[in-house]
């Protein structure tokens, strides 16, 4: 809430495309992501610290691990750590996965059910455009449906993947190639 109120007050930064966010996965293990459009559009980076970074260099040259779609006033409780302007490279294209029929969240167990007949498609969004590729569900494993995500459920996957509680303790690593569709 602090940050989102200092935001309001023009004491923080507006987060804007190439803007850096340092995000706090538990006390004392730091992951990264960066906005790609100044809207919902962030990618985060395969990068895990127990240290602070400062030199958003040293993050642009790590590997990203996936692109995600955020509610925007939810992503700004992660401070801005810095900005690079964006380059039609890596971060330009946006992979997520479609279901049609869509999937439904089971109010029992909150797992996505999917019709049998379901078809999936692989969502190609470059340059904000939408290209519709037919896939299998096995091979969408590790990519966002195509929604828009809370923070939390995205840290709690990130957690997930780098073997992280949220206290900070360590469990066996999921790497999202290994988790359920999401």
């Amino acid at each position: 809430m602090r940050n989102k109120l200092a935001r309001r007050k023009n004491l923080m930064p507006e987060i804007e495309p190439g803007s850096f966010l340092e995000v706090a996965l538990a006390p004392g293990y730091y992951t990264y992501a960066r906005n790609l459009d100044g809207l919902s559009r962030f990618a985060f980076y395969d990068v895990l610290s127990s240290e602070s970074f400062t030199d958003i260099r040293l993050i642009y040259n790590c590997s990203l691990l996936l692109t995600a779609p955020l509610l925007m006033p939810e992503a700004s409780k992660w401070p801005i750590i810095g900005h690079l302007p964006l380059v039609q490279d890596q971060l330009s294209t946006v992979y997520y996965w479609r279901a049609e029929p869509p999937p439904f969240i089971d109010e029992k167990s909150q797992e996505l059910i999917f019709s049998p007949d379901a078809q999936y498609f692989l969502v190609d969004y470059t340059n904000n455009t939408p290209i519709y590729i037919p896939a299998s569900p096995e091979s969408l494993r590790g990519l966002p449906r195509q929604s828009l995500y809370l923070p939390e459920f995205i840290e709690d996957k990130l957690r997930l993947h780098h073997g992280i509680t949220p206290q900070g303790g360590l469990r066996a690593p999921v790497p999202l190639k290994q988790q359920p569709l999401w």
